[in-house]
C-alpha cells in the first residue's frame, strides 16, 4: 500500500456528480467498484443515471476485476487547475479493463502503453474518489525520477486510519461508516475540513 499523503493548501479539483460518489465504496473495500445495470448487467464507467445499453435507471455497485491492458497515455504539461500545475508534468491514460470497460486513470510509476496493469479506486487529497492504475509488476522506478502521480499523491488503505466526513447523516454516509469500520479504519468522526495529518483520511461527501 501506498504513504498517506499530507493534505495541502492547493487541493485537486472536488467536483463530483453525487451517482459518482459512489466510487467511494471501492475505495472503502480496496478494490475497483463499477455501476452493474439491474436489468442487462452491463459494467459501464463512468457512473451514469442511465444504462448506456438498456436506459435503465438502477444500478447496483459490483465489485470487478481490476486488470487490463494500457491502451494510451499522455503527459500533461499545462493546467488551469492550481493543484495540478504545481506538479506538472502529470500521467493519466486510458485502460482497456478485463470486463471491457475504457477507464480514464491516473497513471502510476511503471505504467506503459500495451502492458497490464491494475486499476484500483483511491482517495485523492480533495477526499475524492480517483481511478489509479499501477503496473501487474511491482516498479524498480525511483518516483522522484519521473513524472508524477507518484504513490503517496493518494491514500490507498483505511487501516489504522481515523476518517472524517463532511456529512454523517445521510444513507450512504452511514454505509461508507460500516465499511471503513469493517476494512480496518480505526474510527470515523464528522469533520468539514481534513487536518493534514497520516493518521486521517478525509472524504468530501458534498
Amino acid at each position: 500500500m501506498t504513504k498517506t499523503s499530507q493534505f495541502n493548501a492547493v487541493q485537486p479539483p472536488a467536483a463530483r456528480s453525487s451517482t459518482a460518489l459512489g466510487l467511494l465504496r471501492g475505495a472503502f473495500c480496496g478494490n475497483l467498484t463499477l455501476q452493474s445495470c439491474i436489468d442487462c448487467g452491463e459494467i459501464q464507467y463512468p457512473p451514469s443515471d442511465a444504462c448506456r445499453i438498456c436506459l435503465c435507471g438502477e444500478f447496483s455497485w459490483k465489485p470487478v476485476d481490476g486488470s487490463g491492458i494500457l491502451l494510451a497515455e499522455t503527459l500533461i504539461r499545462v493546467s488551469n487547475e492550481p493543484y495540478f500545475s504545481e506538479r506538472l508534468p502529470w500521467r493519466i491514460g486510458m485502460v482497456r479493463n478485463i470486463n471491457d470497460v475504457s477507464l480514464v486513470c491516473h497513471l502510476l510509476p511503471g505504467c506503459s502503453v500495451d502492458q497490464k496493469v491494475i486499476v484500483d479506486i483511491r482517495i485523492d487529497e480533495s477526499g475524492r474518489p480517483v481511478l489509479v492504475a499501477r503496473p501487474e509488476i511491482e516498479s524498480r522506478v525511483h518516483e522522484t525520477d519521473v513524472p508524477r502521480p507518484w504513490g503517496n499523491e493518494f491514500n490507498s488503505s483505511l487501516v489504522g486510519k481515523k476518517i472524517l466526513l463532511d456529512d454523517i447523516n445521510s444513507p450512504f454516509a452511514q454505509e461508507l461508516i460500516q465499511l471503513a469500520l469493517t476494512h480496518g479504519a480505526s474510527s470515523v468522526a464528522s469533520a468539514k475540513h481534513g487536518r493534514g495529518t497520516n493518521d486521517e483520511i478525509f472524504i468530501r461527501m458534498n
